[in-house]
C-alpha cells in the first residue's frame, strides 16, 4: 500500500511542478488579460510590509494544487486501504 501511495504522490508532484509554471506563464509574460478592456492597465502591485493579500488569480494557483493534490491522494490512499483488508489467500482461493 505505502509503495502504490508514494508513487501516486510522486505524479501528483510531478504534474503539480509542470502544470503550474505552465498556465503561469501567460500571465507572467503579460499575454493573459486580467483586465476587461485591452486598453485599459493596472500598475503592478507595490510591496508592502501589510498582510499578505492574495489576488483571485493568485488564490486560484494555491487552492486548485491543493484541492488536485488532495483528491489524488485520496483517490489512491482509500482503494488501498480497502484492498489490504483483504486476505490475499481467500481471493486467490475464489478466482
Amino acid at each position: 500500500m505505502t509503495i502504490r501511495f508514494v508513487r501516486a504522490a510522486l505524479a501528483a508532484v510531478v504534474g503539480l511542478a509542470i502544470g503550474l509554471p505552465a498556465a503561469a506563464a501567460p500571465q507572467a509574460t503579460g499575454d493573459g488579460s486580467t483586465t476587461t478592456s485591452s486598453d485599459q492597465r493596472t500598475a503592478p502591485p507595490q510591496p508592502s510590509s501589510g498582510p499578505l493579500v492574495l489576488t483571485p488569480i493568485e488564490s486560484t494557483f494555491v487552492v486548485a494544487p491543493l484541492a488536485i493534490a488532495l483528491v489524488v491522494l485520496a483517490a489512491c490512499y482509500l482503494p488501498a486501504r480497502r484492498a489490504s483488508r483483504v486476505d490475499p489467500i481467500s481471493v486467490l482461493r475464489e478466482s
